[in-house]
C-alpha cells in the first residue's frame, strides 16, 4: 500500500499532467474545479469543497454571489434587489428586470400568507405594477387579495408557502437568468453528466432493455444481443404457408393463422417456451387476418371465404361469425369492446359490443385496416391511398402515397403509422401531421403482402417479413436495417413483436412455420430451446 506521504506526491506529479489534458481539451481549467467544488458542497461535503478551493485558488463565486444568497433565503429583499445591480444577466435588462419582478412577487406572497394586506398592497401597487412586462401576471397576483386561507392561497398560486423551499426556488429562478460565468447553476455537474449519457443512449443502435443503466465509469459499448436475433422456437402446426401471426397484448398467447384455413392458438408457458393451445377449425378458405382484444380473451380471424369469426380464447369456441359478400380483409378492436372488419368489397363495417353493425364506412377497395389504440380512428389502405376514419365523427381525411399500400401498422403513441408499399418501401407517417416524417428500405417486396411492425423498448424498432425469407430490423431513426435474421425456406408474410416483451419475435412464413425469435441476452437458461408441435 501507498503511504500517505507518498500519496501526496504522486497527486503533485499528476496533477500538472491533469490539467495540461484540460488546456488541450475544449474544458476550461478554471470552470471544471468550480463545477466540482459545487458538486462537492451539493453533496454535504463541505470541508473537501473547501479545501479544493483553498489549494486550488479558485473560488467557487465571490462575495456578492454570497451575499445574494443570504439576502434571498433571509427574505431581505431590498438587499437582493440592490445587489443584482453587480451582476450580469443571459438576456440583459429584460434578464435583470424578470429577477427583480420575482423577488418582490416573493415578498407580496409571503405578505398575502401573513395577512399584511396593506404591506402586500404597497409591494403590489409601487414595485409589480410598475414592472414592464408583466401585466398579466400582475393582474393575476392581485386576485390573489380576496384570499385569506394560506392554504388556498398556496395552492391558487402554485407557490410553497414563506420559508425556505420556496426561498431557494427564487434563488434558482434567478440563477437561470444570471450570467453563468458568475453563478453556476445548481447542480451544474449532475446535468453535464445526465446530458452526456442521454448522447449515449441516444447514439445506441441497439437499445432494448427497460433499465440497463449506462455506468460514468466507462462509455457505453453497443451489442447486438439486446435484440432478438436468434431463433429459439420453431413452431410447426400448419399444414401450408402461415399467412399472419398475433401476440396477444398481455404476450401469454400467440395466434398464428394459415392457407390450410385453420388458426392455431400456442400458449406461452412458466419457461418461456410455447406449445400449441388449441387449433381453431371452421373456416372453409385461407385465413389470412387476426385481430386479439385489449383482454387477450377473445380473437377476430379473417378468411376467404367471405366470413369474420369472432373467438373465446378460454373455450376455442366460435361465438359469432359475420358473412360478407367479399373477402374480409382485416379487423381491429377499440378498447371499449367494439370492433371493426374491413373488406374487398369497399365496406368497413363498425359493430357493437354485441356484434351489430353500428356504423358502415364506404371506401374503395380495402387492403388492410388497423385501429389505433386509443379507437379514435380506423385507419383504412385502399390502393394508393390511406383514410383516416374518426369512428366518433365519422368524419374522414384522406392521405397519399406514391405506390400502392399493402399493409399498415399503427404505433402505440396513436399518432405514428406504417405503411408497407409496393415499391419496396416502409414509410412512417404521423398521422396527427398528416405527412411522411421517415422512410425505409432493404426488404424484398412486390408480389405479395408483407406485413412490419413496431416494437422493443419504446418501439425502438420496426421489424418486418420479406419475400426473401428473411427478417428484417430496422432501428427506427435508420432508414437502412440493422439486422437480418435468416431461417426461413419461404417468404416472411408477417411478423409480431410482442408488447409484453421488448426482446421477442413471432415470424409467419409459407414454409409453414413460426419461429419465435429471442435476444441472445434474454433466457439464458434456455438458449438450446425448441418446440416442435
Amino acid at each position: 500500500p501507498v503511504e500517505a506521504s507518498e500519496e501526496a506526491k504522486l497527486l503533485e506529479l499528476t496533477a500538472p499532467t491533469t490539467f495540461k489534458r484540460l488546456r488541450e481539451s475544449q474544458i476550461d481549467p478554471v470552470e471544471y474545479v468550480r463545477v466540482i467544488a459545487q458538486a462537492l458542497y451539493s453533496l454535504g461535503y463541505n470541508k473537501a469543497g473547501s479545501v479544493l478551493e483553498e489549494e486550488s485558488k479558485i473560488p467557487l463565486q465571490d462575495g456578492t454571489v454570497t451575499e445574494l444568497r443570504k439576502s434571498v433565503l433571509t427574505g431581505d429583499c431590498d438587499r437582493a434587489v440592490e445587489l443584482l445591480s453587480n451582476f450580469n444577466f443571459r438576456r440583459g435588462e429584460v434578464g435583470g428586470a424578470e429577477c427583480r419582478f420575482r423577488i418582490f412577487e416573493q415578498l407580496y406572497l409571503e405578505y398575502l400568507e401573513e395577512g399584511r394586506i396593506d404591506e402586500a398592497l404597497k409591494v403590489l401597487r409601487r414595485q409589480l405594477s410598475t414592472s414592464a412586462g408583466h401585466v398579466e401576471r400582475t393582474h393575476f397576483l392581485s386576485g390573489l387579495l380576496s384570499i385569506e386561507d394560506p392554504v388556498l392561497l398556496r395552492r391558487e398560486a402554485s407557490w410553497e408557502g414563506a420559508g425556505t423551499a420556496s426561498r431557494l426556488n427564487l434563488l434558482r429562478s434567478i440563477g437561470e437568468e444570471v450570467d453563468s460565468s458568475q453563478m453556476i447553476p445548481d447542480f451544474r455537474l449532475e446535468t453535464l453528466l445526465d446530458d452526456a449519457l442521454k448522447v449515449q443512449k441516444s447514439r445506441r443502435a441497439y437499445k432494448n432493455a427497460f433499465s440497463r443503466n449506462l455506468s460514468l465509469l466507462e462509455s457505453y459499448k453497443d451489442a447486438k444481443d439486446s435484440i432478438p436475433n436468434r431463433t429459439a422456437q420453431t413452431l410447426k402446426g400448419h399444414t401450408d404457408e402461415v399467412w399472419y401471426v398475433a401476440f396477444s397484448h398481455d404476450g401469454k398467447y400467440l395466434a398464428s393463422s394459415s392457407k390450410d384455413k385453420s388458426v392455431i392458438v400456442w400458449e406461452k408457458e412458466k419457461s418461456g417456451v410455447f406449445s400449441m393451445l388449441r387449433k381453431l377449425q371452421g373456416h372453409e378458405g385461407p385465413v389470412g387476418f387476426l385481430s386479439w382484444n385489449l383482454e387477450s380473451t377473445r380473437l377476430i380471424s379473417c378468411a376467404h371465404d367471405r366470413s369474420g369469426r369472432l373467438w373465446d380464447i378460454n373455450s376455442g369456441r366460435c361465438v359469432r361469425t359475420h358473412q360478407f359478400l367479399d373477402i374480409a380483409i382485416a379487423s381491429g378492436w377499440l378498447p371499449d369492446g367494439r370492433y371493426v372488419v374491413g373488406c374487398v368489397n369497399k365496406v368497413v363495417t363498425l359493430y357493437d359490443a354485441s356484434g351489430d353493425a353500428a356504423h358502415v364506412w364506404s371506401t374503395p377497395p380495402v387492403n388492410d385496416l388497423v385501429v389505433l389504440p386509443d379507437g379514435s380512428s380506423v385507419v383504412v389502405a385502399t390502393n394508393e391511398n390511406v383514410l383516416i376514419l374518426n369512428v366518433n365523427s365519422k368524419e374522414e381525411v384522406s392521405l397519399r402515397e406514391n405506390s400502392e399500400v399493402m399493409s399498415l401498422f399503427a404505433g402505440q403513441d396513436n399518432r405514428h403509422a406504417l405503411f408497407n408499399l409496393k415499391n419496396q418501401e416502409i414509410h412512417m407517417w404521423d398521422l396527427k401531421e398528416r405527412r411522411q416524417v421517415f422512410k425505409y428500405d432493404g426488404l424484398k417486396q412486390g408480389r405479395y403482402v408483407i406485413r412490419t411492425c413496431l416494437g422493443g423498448l419504446e418501439e425502438h424498432f420496426l421489424a418486418s417479413g420479406s419475400e426473401d425469407s428473411q427478417v428484417y430490423i430496422w432501428r427506427r431513426n435508420k432508414p437502412r436495417p440493422i439486422a437480418i435474421l435468416p431461417g426461413h425456406s419461404g417468404t416472411i408474410n408477417a411478423v409480431s413483436w410482442s408488447i409484453a416483451d421488448p426482446h421477442l419475435i413471432a415470424s409467419a412464413s409459407d414454409d409453414r412455420t413460426i419461429r419465435i425469435w429471442t435476444a441472445e441476452d434474454k433466457d439464458e437458461e434456455n438458449r438450446d430451446a425448441t418446440k416442435e408441435m
